[in-house]
């Protein structure tokens, strides 16, 4: 018989947040960090952008104490602080997977033209004008791969909880199905929007605009979901949800 205590406790939150730039997705991973420190878990976040400085700089020293900060501004170092152990940690971070993506590809491309030649299929092709050298398409399912493998050593790993954050790869077939790859190693994935739209003032009746917030949840593995779904308060659905695992009561408002 499974004791339902026992169940909760293998549970492992795997979240994704997907949105272009500027729709919150640093400042929704600072606000959840920031929750779950303050509540005395430890916190890694890897930034491979050093775009997530600014936001945690807003934080109290108490609470900065216990999150872990790790820019790692190349393919190695982003590999190593994804796949290093951590089991101490309680939530892992990772701001900016297509930061990744592009790692990897600036990594190999560097090894090419160091060695002067790439592989294409079966053969190997020189590179005779390393000035000129353009990345070649056979190369991408290798790009591919190593990033695919990277977050399902991230996800397999039974501790700790994770937060990855990431905009599309782009419209090409082979990037829309690492996108997809992507997708399905997470158990929730949270969209996030910024939309401009008209604007009247209530007092002085002015109209102009300004920008909406939207987060609409697409999936969420336990819980059927109809269609996709708006959260009003997705940052604080999401520490809610820590909250639960980390065995609290949730309080209202203390985002």
């Amino acid at each position: 018989m499974v004791k339902r205590s026992e169940l909760e406790n293998k549970i492992k939150e795997k979240i994704l947040l997907i949105g272009d730039s500027a729709t919150g997705k640093t400042y929704t991973v600072a606000k959840v960090a920031g929750y779950v420190a303050g509540n005395g878990k430890k916190v890694v976040l890897i930034d491979p952008e050093y775009g997530a400085e600014r936001e945690l700089e807003l934080l109290p020293d108490d609470i900065l104490e216990n999150i872990e900060l790790r820019v790692t501004p190349d393919w190695l170092k982003t590999k190593e602080a994804l796949e290093k152990p951590d089991a101490d940690c309680f939530l892992k971070i990772l701001d900016g997977l297509g930061d990744v993506f592009e790692q990897s590809m600036t990594y190999l491309n560097e090894r090419f033209l160091g060695q002067g030649y790439y592989s294409a299929g079966d053969a190997e092709k020189e590179i005779k004008h390393k000035e000129t050298f353009v990345f070649p398409w056979s190369a991408y399912p290798k790009v591919y791969d190593d990033v695919r493998k990277t977050v399902r050593m991230l996800c397999l790993k039974q501790a700790p909880h994770i937060i990855c954050t990431m905009h599309s790869f782009g419209e090409a077939e082979t990037r829309q199905r690492l996108t997809e790859d992507i997708y399905r190693k997470f158990d929730t994935t949270i969209t996030l929007r910024r939309e401009i739209v008209d604007y009247t003032d209530t007092v002085t009746r002015e109209q102009t605009k300004k920008f909406e917030y939207q987060a609409i949840l697409n999936k969420h593995r336990g819980k059927p979901i109809t269609a996709f779904a708006m959260l009003k308060d997705h940052v604080g659905q999401l520490n809610k949800l820590f909250a639960k695992r980390m065995g609290m009561d949730y309080v209202e408002g203390s985002n």
